[in-house]
């Protein structure tokens, strides 16, 4: 996994595994320079940290570390298929589809798993637990969702995101059709963003200390942003149509741009980003038409590639078994459409960039196929109810059909 990773991390991670065995401070490519700058941090603390630990080396390190996650996403998974389907063949199928989730992962490394491991990991558990579940179990899954949430926009910049509109939906619509008072839905949100705080603050309080550490040898690392590139990603996207104006999807075409003009500039600082923001509006101000049909050329694409997850929620509405918990399916519906969107920043081709949103889709196609069989199952008059029959009859020679549920 390790050797698939974006070149400049594994720099900065095997540079970071070495300044954190000699000065005993993580994220340090050397005593006077950060391993993260603009960056997102998880990785380049985690990964090193466990190296260290476990006296392994840095791409078995990496390795547990992504597959630890992953497994721990598929299980929370796992349990909300669990209970949220009484069939035994749904829950099988729901098992296979966790495991390809899994294998899938292996193939998008580096910190682009983040968002799938986010959205697997909450959206079963959180569509169980809010369609069905009582308050002990709603409680549970927040506090989960929260410190996972939390640990994925470590690792990668809103990551976790898709998964908060998810469970902000669900609160809002298991309180309205409860009819329970606001502060109720207070009450919930609290407890998400409350349990968002530990790691978040764990993590600040590490690049304090690293900043400090800096700061001892001469640098000042506090003008550095501490997260993703906003304005990098926004200007380098406008290169999706081939333009006049030199812009390519390449890293490297920012940072010449913003250099060309002032040289002093520190990559990864905040006024680095000041200036690409100040670019990008004058371009918006100089050429509006570029801009316009470049943005319209992606959601083209975008919707080209995926509007039959848009049309999935009407379908749901139409044939779904359980008419009290439609809501609840379609709340899937703004995390994936926000997953997609991410692509409009940068570039939507680019698989990386739509993982959170193609995940959401797979999932959302899944737990309405298997929303729609688990009842079918349960009655001969269906195609599911027939093939449940045949397979029962062929195996145990006992048909194994309920009495049609009324």
């Amino acid at each position: 996994m390790l050797d698939d990773m974006n070149l400049l991390r594994q720099e900065y991670l095997y540079k970071a595994l070495a300044n954190l065995e000699k000065y005993g401070v993580p994220m340090l490519a050397n005593e006077n320079t950060p391993a993260v700058i603009g960056d997102d941090p998880g990785i380049y603390y985690f990964i090193p940290k466990l190296a260290q630990m476990f006296s392994i080396s840095l791409p078995v390190a990496t390795q547990l570390f992504f597959t630890g996650l992953l497994a721990l996403s598929g299980i929370a998974a796992a349990i909300g298929i669990f209970r949220l389907f009484k069939s035994n063949y749904v829950r099988f199928c729901g098992v296979i589809m966790l495991l390809a989730f899994v294998r899938r992962g292996f193939y998008v490394t580096d910190v682009y798993q983040a968002p799938a491991i986010a959205v697997i990991g909450i959206i079963p558990l959180g569509l169980y637990a809010f369609s069905r579940g009582g308050m002990r179990i709603q409680i549970a899954t927040l506090i989960w969702s929260g410190l996972l949430c939390s640990l994925c926009n470590q690792i990668r910049s809103h990551s976790g995101t898709l998964g908060l509109l998810f469970l902000l939906t669900c609160i809002i619509i298991r309180c309205w059709k409860e009819k329970k008072a606001f502060r109720q839905i207070l009450l919930r949100i609290a407890v998400l963003f409350i349990c968002c705080i530990p790691i978040w603050g764990f993590m600040e309080y590490q690049i304090k200390q690293r900043n400090d550490f800096l700061l001892q040898h001469g640098m000042n690392a506090s003008d550095l942003t501490s997260g993703h590139f906003f304005w990098h990603n926004m200007y380098i996207g406008l290169s999706w149509l081939p333009n006049q104006y030199g812009i390519k999807w390449n890293d490297n075409c920012a940072v010449d741009k913003v250099l060309s003009e002032a040289p002093d500039v520190k990559i990864g600082s905040v006024r680095y980003e000041s200036e690409l923001r100040r670019h990008y509006f004058e371009l918006v101000k100089k050429d509006p038409v570029f801009i316009v049909k470049t943005y319209l050329s992606k959601v083209l694409y975008l919707f080209n590639f995926h509007w039959p997850f848009i049309i999935l929620p009407f379908l749901v509405l139409l044939f779904s078994q359980r008419r009290n918990e439609q809501l609840f399916y379609l709340a899937m519906f703004l995390p994936m459409l926000a997953g997609f969107a991410m692509g409009l920043i940068s570039i939507p081709k680019e698989y990386p960039y739509s993982m959170g949103g193609a995940t959401t889709a797979l999932l959302f196609c899944f737990l309405i196929f298997a929303d729609l069989m688990d009842r079918g199952f349960e009655n001969p008059d269906t195609f599911p109810g027939m093939v449940r029959m045949w397979l029962s009859t062929r195996f145990t020679g006992k048909n194994g059909i309920n009495s049609p549920q009324t």
